[in-house]
C-alpha cells in the first residue's frame, strides 16, 4: 500500500508506513505518538479495525481508539 501511494503522489511526498500485521488499534493507539506524532508528518492515513472485528471488540471501543488517533493529529497540526 505505501509504495502504491507513494508512486502516485510522486517525487514530492516521502510515505511511510508504520503499519504491522495483526495491530489492533488499541496497539497502534499506544504507539500512535511515537511512531506519528514524534516524526511531524505534514499528512497521516490511518487504516485499522480489521483484526478489532476478527477478535469480536465491541464498535465503540474500535471508534473511540480511531477517533483519539484523529483528534491527536489534528491536535498536532496534522492533516487526516
Amino acid at each position: 500500500m505505501a509504495s502504491q501511494l507513494g508512486t502516485l503522489l510522486g517525487p514530492s511526498y516521502t510515505v511511510v508506513s508504520k503499519g504491522v500485521d495483526g495491530n489492533t488499534t488499541q496497539m497502534m493507539l499506544d504507539r500512535f505518538a511515537n511512531d506519528v506524532l514524534n516524526q511531524s508528518p505534514e499528512f497521516v492515513v490511518v487504516m485499522g479495525g480489521i483484526v478489532d472485528v476478527g477478535r469480536g471488540y465491541d464498535v465503540s471501543l474500535i471508534e473511540g481508539n480511531l477517533q483519539s488517533m484523529y483528534t491527536q493529529a489534528h491536535n498536532a497540526g496534522i492533516k487526516s
